[in-house]
């Protein structure tokens, strides 16, 4: 399940074209949901560093897997 929803979410980064080159997941999470799983995803630095400059966090949870938080940052 777990597998398929990665898979699903970097389809639609794809789709997106958001650029990212890869993405970090994080288990026991933040604002006390321990069942919480995080994606962060990073586009390529001016070094050509696979995790360059953070563009954008993902917080889906079990629970409620609709509940998603985006995070932009310049």
């Amino acid at each position: 399940m777990l597998d398929q929803f990665i898979k699903h979410r970097l389809k639609l980064k794809e789709n997106n074209k958001l650029g990212a080159l890869t993405f970090q997941i994080v288990l026991n999470g933040i604002f006390g949901r321990t069942n919480s799983i995080y994606f962060a995803l990073y586009e390529p630095s001016l070094h050509g560093s696979v995790c360059g400059q953070l563009i954008m966090l993902e917080v889906f949870t079990e629970m409620v897997s609709d509940d998603l938080l985006w995070c932009n940052t310049d």
